[in-house]
């Protein structure tokens, strides 16, 4: 599980629904691609836990993000 606060990333992409952002992917400057999910509740200004093996995606970065309803 991700408790911690959001790690320092390029490239990512972040959709925001309802009272939550979601940050998918990016990269670190030493050339390692994430392969996280990341969500930031917005009320209580505090980065959510997720399970990894259910919120991850291969890595990526340069990527597009939309919201479908």
């Amino acid at each position: 599980e991700y408790s911690g606060h959001g790690l320092a990333r390029a490239s990512h992409k972040a959709v925001v629904h309802e009272d939550v952002m979601w940050v998918i992917g990016g990269h670190v400057f030493n050339y390692t691609h994430y392969q996280m999910v990341t969500a930031f509740n917005i009320s209580s200004q505090s980065w959510m836990s997720l399970n990894r093996s259910v919120n991850s995606v291969t890595g990526r970065y340069g990527h597009s993000l939309s919201l479908h309803e």
